[in-house]
């Protein structure tokens, strides 16, 4: 897979190409230069409207007047639900019951039509089947997609133009979409450009994947970064395999706490799976020191009563 500016291209007047942040307080705490992408002012409030948008935006007229169906955490399922509104496409988004309820309305304002499955990777698949056997629509996946992949690169491509000296590249870990397409844009625009995954010790099953050479799964692990409970996939584990330069792991504790610092610090509203990209330069300070470093803050739909009230 060889992402190329002519994908950039494809999405660019469809997508908001976000801002670029920093901050010299965090900067002269970690005597290094950090470089924040905003994916939480992205439509949607998440970097997953990039690679919905780019797969609808492939789909030839007959796909596209089938509809398309998806599972989805919450994210990917706004964002394919806004971009099918965009373009006129029947969108359907399989849910887990119990879904943040923030992220519920993020889809529910957009007209999709909304299935309720159990949680975990075998309720998915059953509502899914139960879908297919009674309507035809293309499945979008949130993450394991080659179209997916390939829009959720832009955001480290704008990023590599925004900072083009950029030393290394932190990026959330959950399904691989965005780590993948990272990896493919730093191979292509900046070569030397280290691109790092922070995953919860409690979903770590990219990390457990890399120790052992094979595809790990996990059903529905217990952390409070709900759009990083997704596996790798068969398309995503060997691109982040081949060519990420690590993957750390970072606790729930150290994940709330990042969240509420950066919120005091760069006024951001951001959810815990884009806190744990500064969680995991905290706990590696001396390895990031005098560099510069990219982090992509991947989504900002926060329920602020859970996070603020009860942690």
């Amino acid at each position: 897979m060889n992402y190329q500016y002519q994908d950039y291209q494809l999405v660019q007047d469809h997508i908001v190409q976000t801002p670029v942040i920093s901050n010299a307080d965090l900067d002269k705490e970690l005597k290094a230069q950090l470089f924040f992408k905003c994916e939480n002012l992205q439509c949607t409030g998440s970097f997953k409207y990039r690679g919905a948008m780019y797969a609808l935006l492939k789909l030839d007229a007959g796909s596209r007047a089938k509809g398309v169906v998806t599972v989805s955490s919450g994210n990917h399922g706004a964002a394919l639900a806004r971009a099918g509104q965009t373009l006129g496409i029947q969108v359907t988004v399989i849910v887990p019951k119990d879904i943040n309820p923030v992220k519920l309305n993020n889809i529910q304002q957009y007209s999709a039509e909304i299935i309720f499955a159990d949680s975990g990777m075998q309720g998915r698949q059953e509502a899914l089947a139960q879908f297919f056997s009674c309507q035809q629509a293309l499945f979008i996946p949130p993450y394991n997609h080659h179209d997916i992949v390939f829009g959720q690169a832009s955001s480290a491509y704008e990023l590599i133009e925004q900072q083009p000296d950029l030393d290394y590249l932190i990026v959330p870990i959950g399904g691989g979409g965005l780590a993948s397409g990272s990896i493919l844009a730093a191979q292509t625009f900046n070569s030397r450009l280290k691109v790092v995954g922070a995953e919860p010790a409690n979903a770590d099953d990219a990390f457990q994947s890399m120790l052992t050479g094979k595809l790990i799964e996990h059903n529905n692990p217990d952390t409070v970064c709900d759009g990083l409970k997704a596996s790798l996939g068969d398309l995503t584990f060997p691109i982040i395999r081949d060519g990420i330069e690590d993957i750390m792991l970072v606790s729930e504790q150290d994940i709330i706490a990042a969240m509420k610092y950066l919120h005091q610090k760069l006024k951001m509203l951001i959810e815990p799976s884009s806190a744990i990209v500064y969680a995991a330069v905290l706990k590696h300070k001396q390895r990031f020191e005098n560099k510069k470093v990219g982090l992509i803050l991947s989504g900002g739909n926060l329920d602020l009563e859970k996070f603020y009230s009860d942690c």
